[in-house]
């Protein structure tokens, strides 16, 4: 929560359509291109590092860098690393919430193990 609250009023000041839930779960791809991007239950407006933060919470390392993203496709990186801060801790919330409302153990532990690399954290327990 603290490195949520330190970071969001850094927010793009540009609002986008967003997914909201963008994972590989919910894009379409064949033969290596996306097709199709399903489930928009949580689209809204918001900073489009927040569909970038999510794919790299659950999936790092599996696209280009999002400021390489951010280059080749226009996007603001102004307060880039706050914005990024306060993406990454969003879904580290959401999903500890969802493991515990739901006792998902298997996803408790995995939170034990990667918690603090997903939000660049020494000493997080």
């Amino acid at each position: 929560m603290t490195q949520f609250d330190n970071n969001i009023d850094q927010a793009a000041a540009e609002r986008r359509l967003i997914h909201g839930d963008l994972g590989s779960d919910n894009v379409l791809i064949k033969d290596g291109k996306v097709t199709g991007v399903i489930d928009w239950s949580s689209v809204g407006y918001g900073d489009w590092l927040h569909d970038y933060s999510r794919m790299e919470f659950w999936y790092p390392g599996k696209n280009i860098s999002a400021t390489e993203f951010a280059q080749k496709h226009g996007l603001e990186t102004q307060n880039f690393e706050p914005r990024w801060l306060a993406g990454m801790a969003a879904h580290a919330i959401s999903t500890v919430d969802f493991a515990l409302k739901h006792e998902n153990e298997s996803l408790i532990d995995w939170l034990r193990e990667h918690l603090q690399h997903k939000l660049g954290l020494s000493g997080v327990k």
